[in-house]
Parts: structure tokens; C-alpha cells; sequence
């Protein structure tokens, strides 16, 4: 049970401070390579799950369980292909590629293996449901120099409060995460494809066009 306990906060803690420190050398201290360091991050926490595939009694999600699973992932993936062309028009490629990127990364990271870990530990799909929604929002802090002081409050609350719930549900009523990765995938892609006026602080962190991606090229 030990080992379990230690992966939850493992899992909890380093993913969002790392990201954190790498947001911060993007919009705070300009450096150049920060967002390398970030996709590199992001891609280390995606694949993570790897060694816990030999851990027992964790059921990490990750097998369709039904017809219907393959559908919402193939679904996830057409309609991530759509989007790049509107993505183009405004000019918002690199926000669009990272809402992708994100819905799989988050879902494997909080509604995969996040929610296995809660859930061995105390044997019970609602108290995992708690535990991964309120750590899903504690890791929207990291947004902190990109979304601002008030926004990144506003952040955590309706993340934990009602994303990290949602998904989870989904997560529990399927068997598996890939309904939940095409929500989630749906959510962010309407943050970016959205026109400009109903995209709002969620596109630019709260802080207008001038913090757009011209800091991260």
C-alpha cells in the first residue's frame, strides 16, 4: 500500500511543478528553450504509465472496454484533423495543437493514472473521483504566469469543481478514459476555434494578444 501512496504523490506533486517552472521560463523570464523543456515535460508525464503496467491491481483505463470506446477515439482523432484548418485561419496553430495534446496527456495523467492510484488505495470509484478532480485542479496552478493572479483561482474551481468530476465520471460509467479524452478534447478545441471574442482569457491567459504565441517560437 506503501508504494501506491508514493506514486499518488509523485503523480500529484512533480508533473505540476514541473510544468510550473517551465511556464515561468516562457512568459516570465523569456527564455528561449523553455518551451522545449515544456513539450519534453509533457511527453515524459504522457508515457509515464509505462512502468505501471507491471504494478497488480492497478486498472489504468487504457483498454477499450467497448465498441464504443474505439469510436470515441477514432471520433477524437478525425475531429482533431478537422480543426486544423480553422486553427490556421486564426492563426492559433500552436494553442489548438496544445488543447490536443492536453486532452490526452490530462486523461492519462488524472482519469488513468491518478484514478487507479486513489482507487486501490481506498477501494472506492467515488472517493478516487474526489481525490483526481481536486488534484486536477490543484494542477491548473501551474498556469499561474499565463493565466494571472485572478484567473488562475477562477481556474482551479471550475476544474476541480467540474471538469475533474465530469471526466471522472465518465471515466467510471465506461470503463476506460477515451470518452472522456473526446470531451476534454472538444473543450479545448472550443477554446481555440472559437472567434476571437468568445475565446477570451482561456486563449490569451487573461492578458489580451500581446501574449500570444510569439513567445514560444
Amino acid at each position: 500500500m506503501m508504494l501506491y501512496f508514493f506514486l499518488l504523490i509523485l503523480y500529484a506533486v512533480i508533473p505540476p511543478i514541473a510544468l510550473f517552472l517551465t511556464l515561468k521560463m516562457i512568459y516570465h523570464d523569456k527564455y528561449r528553450y523553455g518551451i522545449h523543456l515544456h513539450y519534453m515535460f509533457k511527453y515524459l508525464f504522457t508515457f509515464s504509465f509505462l512502468p505501471l503496467l507491471f504494478i497488480p491491481n492497478l486498472k489504468l483505463g487504457l483498454i477499450p472496454q467497448n465498441k464504443y470506446s474505439l469510436m470515441f477515439l477514432v471520433l477524437t482523432f478525425v475531429l482533431s484533423v478537422l480543426g486544423i484548418k480553422r486553427a490556421i485561419k486564426f492563426k492559433n496553430l500552436f494553442f489548438y495543437f496544445s488543447g490536443v495534446f492536453a486532452a490526452f496527456m490530462e486523461e492519462i495523467l488524472y482519469r488513468s493514472i491518478i484514478f487507479s492510484l486513489a482507487f486501490v488505495i481506498w477501494n472506492n470509484q467515488w472517493v478516487a473521483l474526489v481525490v483526481s478532480s481536486f488534484l486536477f485542479g490543484t494542477w491548473h496552478l501551474k498556469n499561474y504566469y499565463w493565466s494571472g493572479k485572478k484567473n488562475i483561482i477562477i481556474q482551479f474551481f471550475y476544474t476541480a469543481l467540474f471538469y475533474g468530476p465530469v471526466f471522472g465520471l465518465m471515466r467510471i460509467f465506461t470503463g476506460d478514459i477515451y470518452l472522456a479524452i473526446l470531451f476534454h478534447y472538444i473543450t479545448d478545441a472550443a477554446c481555440a476555434l472559437a472567434s476571437d471574442w468568445m475565446r477570451g482569457w482561456l486563449v490569451f491567459g487573461g492578458r489580451g494578444k500581446n501574449y500570444d504565441d510569439r513567445y514560444i517560437k
